[in-house]
């Protein structure tokens, strides 16, 4: 099959959830895996994009982020807390938010790292896994997930898993100038 899965294990609704359900879709059941092409999936559409622009906004207007994962039913974010010199981890589903949780890590000393949430295309997500997928050279390939940070050059690297078959292939994508 053409669709691809992703475990939707995780994190459950701890202390902070908010339970808007902002970017529409049922939340995913952890027993049952999420799959890409699916209308509530963070890799289709612009549903991440829409996410991280709630983020952004939760987050004072700046969201710099330390790293960015992205599932079909979840999102994964390290990011420079807006006050302060602390990284705080988020968690989105379609159910909602979970965050921020301080990690205990300096900000100051992860600076080089950190990158701000724009430079990812997110809007273009779908197109980029069509990419990865055309240069995974998997027949049937299917995106499981998608991991974002900054490169040594500083600009924006995504990283990109492609299944199929029992074979997983990462597909490394500059995306500084999309």
């Amino acid at each position: 099959s053409a669709a691809g899965s992703a475990s939707a294990s995780a994190a459950g609704s701890g202390a902070g959830a908010d339970s808007t359900g902002a970017w529409g879709g049922s939340p995913a059941r952890p027993t049952q895996p999420a799959r890409l092409g699916d209308e509530a999936s963070f890799l289709t559409g612009t549903r991440a994009a829409d996410a991280i622009a709630d983020l952004r906004a939760r987050n004072g207007g700046t969201l710099e982020l330390l790293d960015l994962h992205l599932y079909p039913a979840r999102i994964l974010l390290k990011a420079k807390a807006p006050r302060g010199d602390e990284i705080d981890r988020w968690e989105v589903r379609a159910s909602g938010v979970i965050g921020p949780k301080p990690q205990g890590l300096s900000a100051k000393k992860l600076a080089a790292r950190l990158f701000d949430a724009s430079l990812v295309p997110l809007a273009t997500l779908s197109s980029i896994a069509n990419e990865a997928i055309a240069k995974s050279r998997l027949a049937n390939g299917s995106v499981t997930h998608v991991d974002v940070r900054r490169a040594k050059d500083g600009g924006v690297t995504m990283r990109v898993s492609v299944h199929a078959d029992g074979v997983t292939k990462w597909v490394d994508l500059d995306v500084t100038k999309r």
